[in-house]
């Protein structure tokens, strides 16, 4: 019987939870409020980490692109 009610009331939880975040005006107020102010204080602290990663990942993409060049030239 208790586990009956406790998944009828999880099931309700879930529900009103799930209608709760489709409605436009929550969604505006999650992002405006939580999302965007967690991005941006991210992107402050971690911009250069960022910047520095991305440009590594593209100068070992072009080492790795000359490698296959120079090997198949090379045959």
């Amino acid at each position: 019987m208790s586990k009956t009610l406790i998944c009828s009331f999880t099931k309700n939880i879930v529900k009103l939870l799930s209608d709760e975040f489709k409605r436009k005006e929550t969604r505006r107020k999650i992002t405006t409020n939580i999302i965007q102010p967690l991005m941006q204080d991210m992107l402050s602290q971690y911009y250069s980490y960022i910047v520095s990663i991305t440009v590594a990942m593209v100068v070992i993409i072009l080492l790795l692109i000359i490698l296959i060049i120079l090997f198949i030239i090379k045959k």
